[in-house]
């Protein structure tokens, strides 16, 4: 028995480049026009980074200027993407029992640099010998752990996950085992990411992450690496029984969670768990690497687990808004929960139609393709080569 199918996503929330809620996310994702811009992180004497950033009136965070004074980017993104969960879930903060067995589970890979990074280049090149006593806090990964709890006053069970591009995956993982094991009824998980900073730009790119040309052209000849952006999505998750007895809607199930070597061991336990077959699956949001080995290696993992299923569908999205690290697996679930909605899959941005097809199934590059969508998958992949699938059904 699959006990994941008794637990529903109520409620999410996401805050991207020229996404700041799922409406505005929906339409850019529709758009065959990718969000980057050049942003200058080194001064005028270099050269600028193609980046993905947010337009500050674009994140509803409802932060006072005295709390902003305390938080890197990243927590202020998520503060946004919490909000809208929250309102959208119906999630009766004025119930202390709710509130106490509520918990927060979030991916996040590189911290609050964005905060720190200012600070130290100042002790470093003057006579400064002091720092904001907000320093500590306000870079460590668990920061929005910590604030969110604080903030809507949620004492719940509560963790931060670095695991690279996987790290919202685990956080979903552990989420479904601590509802099921009743630690917690309820519980806000995703994953936040601040990550466009000289420091985190640079550890990037000399790992071999980034495109060197500026261009994010995954699954084509072409591939040579990602570009960064920034980010968050918070999810909603609790109990069916409990969404139906406060009226909630429930937008989409999380069935299943496999990890592997590969993306074929990953899907395959996936899969396994969630007790589906591979022709059950209509569409697979793609990790998008942007290597040409590392695309092919899903590709190859896609034609021997889907070999019988011509008919599946599968795209790229963040080809638009960019490599979002530790928060890129969340706003993939976004991507999910509203392509399962509007019953359309956003397409791969291409600017020359470019995308190498499959031996299997469409990639959908370009225009946004109807289709009846009932079950898909979402693929991530660390830096060292480990994947991890998320089932998520209607």
């Amino acid at each position: 028995m699959n006990k994941n199918k008794d637990y529903a996503i109520t409620g999410y929330g996401v805050c991207v480049a020229k996404g700041g809620n799922p409406e505005a996310y929906w339409k850019m994702l529709l758009n065959n026009e990718p969000v980057f811009t050049n942003k200058n992180l080194f001064g005028p004497a270099f050269p600028a980074q193609t980046v993905a950033v947010i337009n500050n009136e674009d994140i509803k965070h409802g932060l006072t200027k005295r709390q902003l004074k305390k938080l890197d980017r990243f927590s202020i993104l998520a503060m946004a993407a919490t909000r809208q969960a929250l309102q959208m879930s119906q999630f009766p903060l004025d119930n202390e029992e709710r509130r106490e067995h509520c918990g927060v589970l979030l991916g996040n890979n590189t911290g609050g640099w964005g905060f720190v990074e200012p600070q130290m280049a100042a002790l470093y090149a003057s006579d400064m010998n002091t720092l904001s006593p907000y320093v500590a806090t306000a870079w460590f990964p668990t920061a929005v752990q910590g604030e969110v709890s604080i903030l809507f006053g949620l004492r719940g069970h509560s963790k931060t996950y670095s695991a690279e591009n996987i790290s919202a995956g685990f956080a979903f993982e552990q989420a479904l085992e601590l509802l099921q094991e009743g630690i917690l009824s309820s519980c806000l998980v995703g994953g936040a990411e601040a990550p466009v900073t000289q420091l985190v730009y640079n550890a990037c790119m000399a790992a071999g992450l980034l495109s060197e040309t500026g261009e994010y052209q995954p699954y084509t000849e072409q591939a040579e690496g990602s570009l960064l952006g920034e980010g968050a999505a918070l999810f909603m998750v609790e109990s069916k029984a409990q969404a139906r007895q406060h009226g909630a809607k429930m937008y989409a199930t999380l069935e299943g969670v496999g990890k592997g070597a590969t993306f074929a061991e990953s899907m395959s336990n996936c899969l396994a768990q969630a007790q589906k077959m591979a022709t059950d699956i209509d569409y697979i949001i793609l990790s998008a690497r942007a290597t040409v080995a590392e695309d092919q290696q899903e590709y190859a993992a896609i034609t021997q687990l889907f070999k019988d299923h011509p008919g599946i569908l599968m795209s790229a999205p963040k080809s638009k808004y960019g490599n979002l690290i530790g928060a890129s697996m969340a706003v993939d679930v976004v991507t999910a929960c509203l392509a399962l909605e509007k019953q359309v899959v956003p397409p791969t941005y291409s600017p020359t139609s470019s995308v190498i097809q499959p031996s299997i199934g469409e990639h959908v590059v370009i225009n946004p393709k109807s289709a009846k969508i009932n079950t898909i998958i979402v693929n991530g992949q660390d830096n060292y080569g480990q994947c991890l699938s998320l089932l998520i059904s209607n």
